[in-house]
């Protein structure tokens, strides 16, 4: 029996078997292969990392390189490699809008700039991500690191008072290396009581917080 007659449940679990290269090159067989291979559920345990080793112009489109391969949005865990810190301050925002137009789901995003010795803090500028984007993105993955980045205080405190409403999905946030005093003290410690785990190393907590 040919592997194109088997049915589609048959293929689905041989596919479910296969390591990310091989399930990537499974999209050029066949449209059924294609259709088959971006099934949401086989890609919910792969990492994709992402490098972007190059300066990026301002214009740079990244919804492209999510529609280019649907599977990339619906991986499991993203992590965002980007070249320094200019890089990152054009691509965060072209990356929280494109998950968030895309619905992109996956279960952790990471943003990190190699090279540097930890820590230090805000080697990644943060602060030209659109809020809404920043806490709806929070509020669909269940890890979000942004350790050594630069958030502006209204996004910080927009963020644990919108987590503090509703969380989402969200379970793990790593801030480390973050200025977190200007977080209402109520806020901090309500999302931080709602969440599994929250990293808070150097973060700068006032006595307040603490107390809470």
């Amino acid at each position: 029996m040919s592997v194109d007659n088997l049915p589609d449940e048959i293929l689905l679990k041989i596919l479910g078997l296969l390591p990310y290269d091989d399930l990537e090159n499974a999209f050029d067989v066949s449209r059924r292969w294609m259709r088959l291979a971006g099934y949401p559920l086989l890609w919910r345990n792969f990492r994709l990392e992402i490098k972007f080793d190059e300066e990026l112009e301002e214009n740079y489109n990244l919804d492209e390189l999510f529609k280019k391969r649907p599977f990339y949005q619906r991986i499991g865990s993203l992590d965002v490699e980007v070249v320094n810190e200019e890089t990152c301050r054009i691509l965060a925002p072209k990356l929280f809008s494109t998950v968030v137009a895309l619905g992109v789901e996956m279960k952790k995003l990471c943003i990190w700039v190699p090279g540097y010795n930890w820590p230090r803090a805000g080697v990644l500028d943060l602060t030209d991500v659109d809020t809404e984007h920043l806490i709806a993105v929070a509020k669909k993955v269940e890890t979000l690191e942004l350790t050594e980045t630069t958030l502006s205080e209204f996004q910080m405190q927009s963020l644990f008072s919108a987590l503090e409403q509703e969380p989402g999905k969200l379970r793990c946030l790593d801030l480390k290396n973050n200025n977190l005093s200007c977080v209402d003290a109520d806020h901090f410690a309500n999302v931080v009581k709602n969440l599994s785990a929250v990293v808070l190393d150097d973060t700068s907590l006032s006595k307040e917080q603490l107390e809470k």
